[in-house]
């Protein structure tokens, strides 16, 4: 059986496994006390607060099972222990303690390395293409062979927004996720539209998530000439971090990070200086760009991936009107419970 979490924040599902509770993901607002008493693991994909945020909640987690034991990528515990680290002024001495003493504590699992949990149950990390450090959960147990995908994507020409299951992988049971599974145009850039917006002004700031800064900095380098790409002080914390764990946030000498003591429209005056921040301003750029897979993708991805298709398919973190849209073939793929996605 999958449980799944939620409607607001559906990105927690419970199964049992060998007799160990496991939980893919953590962010369900409709988590209770009582189900967490007994969970023994706990996978986080990625950063994204609305695949972990109830390990912030303090009357919850005193609740967890003491043995509990949490894994998520290396990039994805530095993010959210930094997350943490600039909300802990909200909390109380006692909740801020307890709650950095389990995210410290989170297991560092590397990606396509396999790790024995018990006897008869062990999994492996393979890269999501979702966001940087992001990951599917392999999960082999004497029932069965199980593949969590979390959010995923295919980009192509862009290895770090790709996602990579090594060809021949068993799966039984796959579970999908769902998010803005048609809306192509969704992911793809609106370049068309910024270069024009560009183009009527000299000198622009775009309010934008880190992840997406970093992939906006590639693609705007590479398809508007004549521009400087200067990333923020308030991205420096999230650069860090990825840089550390081996991603390339300067993808060439035109993006580069903003230093206050040049004066960038005197030292390129005939370029166009786009900046990429944090901050709240009139021009939004986050929306223009969405890390999920498509229906096409998504077809292909259960269709071609796999030597012998999985037995069972679930489809989650959906919208039904685009599972509808989609040409949703009930007979091959099960719903579980429709939910909003509240990070494109």
């Amino acid at each position: 059986m999958i449980e799944a979490f939620g409607k607001q924040m559906l990105t927690a599902y419970k199964i049992i496994r060998d007799n160990k509770t496991i939980f893919f993901d953590f962010g369900a607002s409709t988590i209770k006390k009582t189900d967490v008493q007994d969970i023994d693991y706990i996978f986080i994909t990625h950063e994204h607060l609305d695949h972990w945020e109830m390990l912030l909640n303090y009357p919850l987690m005193k609740c967890l099972n003491k043995n509990t034991q949490i894994y998520a990528s290396k990039t994805t515990k530095d993010i959210i222990l930094e997350i943490f680290n600039k909300k802990e002024k909200s909390y109380t001495l006692e909740a801020r303690e307890y709650l950095l003493s389990i995210i410290q504590n989170i297991n560092v699992a590397l990606f396509n390395t396999k790790y024995k949990l018990t006897e008869s149950l062990s999994f492996e990390f393979f890269r999501s293409g979702h966001t940087f450090g992001s990951a599917m959960i392999y999960l082999i147990s004497d029932e069965e062979k199980l593949l969590y995908t979390g959010d995923f994507d295919y980009v192509k020409k862009d290895s770090s927004r790709q996602y990579f299951v090594p060809y021949g992988v068993e799966v039984d049971t796959l579970i999908c996720d769902g998010t803005n599974v048609v809306k192509r145009e969704f992911k793809g850039m609106r370049i068309d539209e910024i270069r024009t917006y560009i183009e009527r002004h000299k000198f622009v700031d775009y309010q934008i998530r880190p992840e997406k800064a970093v992939i906006y900095a590639q693609y705007l380098s590479e398809k508007i000439d004549d521009t400087i790409i200067l990333y923020t002080e308030q991205l420096l914390w999230y650069l860090d971090i990825i840089t550390n764990n081996g991603y390339n946030a300067f993808i060439n000498d035109r993006v580069m990070f903003e230093t206050k003591k040049i004066d960038y429209k005197l030292r390129y005056p005939n370029k166009k200086i786009i900046r990429l921040t944090t901050n709240k301003n009139d021009y939004l750029l986050d929306n223009k760009l969405g890390l999920h897979i498509t229906s096409s993708e998504l077809n292909k991805f259960i269709n071609e991936n796999f030597i012998t298709k999985p037995k069972r398919i679930y489809l989650g973190h959906y919208n039904m009107n685009d599972v509808i849209e989609s040409g949703y073939n009930s007979r091959e793929i099960k719903l579980l419970n429709e939910g909003v996605n509240n990070y494109e």
